[in-house]
């Protein structure tokens, strides 16, 4: 009996892997080329391992292996992932900080108001500023077409103001940006609050008591917009 079962055994270790090797001559592994060519046969060179392969069985393809990722490709899935977090964070923002568009129209008419009255009162200083500049050249050309030198005084205050309309005019440069970005930034954050909240009251349907309270609430200002 101990004869017959060890007859058995050895049997089925022969038998194992003439089995194997008929399972495996009837599956054939295809591949594409760089030039677009589609190949077939039992292994994959080993330049074409990295990409994307079929194995095929009895004329079916029973395993698909995608091609392996580029560098380039990870790096971009990346960026789009961690954008579409930023994204969701967003909008989490955007829904908890306002209740309508209203208050998003009312926080970026604060801050317009704000920008506009830096740059009325640093217009007006400008405009001071060229007027008694084009008054001191005036004196100097005066002065030049009489044939008389330029009083040193009246030269060192020329140079002085010249540099100093050049620096406000410098300077006005960023808060008439900064106005258009708040606005541009504002405009997309109302149109993405539509999108998550259609069903939102508009500010025109809450009444005065509600708006009060609203504001009773948050005398430090309302939100500020929401950075890209």
């Amino acid at each position: 009996m101990r004869n017959l079962s060890r007859g058995i055994f050895l049997g089925v270790l022969v038998a194992f892997p003439v089995a194997a090797q008929q399972t495996n001559k009837n599956k054939i592994q295809c591949w594409t080329t760089e030039n677009g060519q589609r190949m077939c046969g039992d292994y994959v060179p080993q330049q074409y391992i990295k990409q994307g392969r079929q194995i095929i069985q009895d004329g079916r393809v029973v395993q698909t292996t995608e091609a392996a990722k580029s560098a380039e490709e990870l790096e971009r899935e990346a960026r789009e992932s961690a954008a579409k977090k930023a994204r969701a964070e967003r909008d989490r923002i955007l829904t908890e900080a306002y209740h309508d568009v209203g208050d998003l129209e009312a926080a970026r008419d604060q801050r317009l108001a704000f920008i506009d009255a830096y740059l009325t009162n640093a217009e007006k200083s400008l405009t001071v500023n060229e007027k008694a500049l084009v008054e001191m050249q005036a004196r100097a050309a005066a002065d030049q077409e009489q044939d008389k030198p330029v009083d040193e005084a009246l030269a060192a205050q020329i140079a002085q103001f010249e540099r100093l309309v050049r620096e406000q005019q410098a300077t006005l440069e960023g808060p008439r940006q900064e106005r258009k970005e708040v606005e541009r930034r504002f405009a997309e954050d109302i149109a993405r609050f539509h999108e998550l909240k259609p069903d939102a009251a508009p500010a025109t349907e809450k009444t005065t008591e509600e708006t009060a309270e609203k504001n009773s609430g948050t005398e430090g200002g309302t939100p500020a917009p929401l950075s890209p």
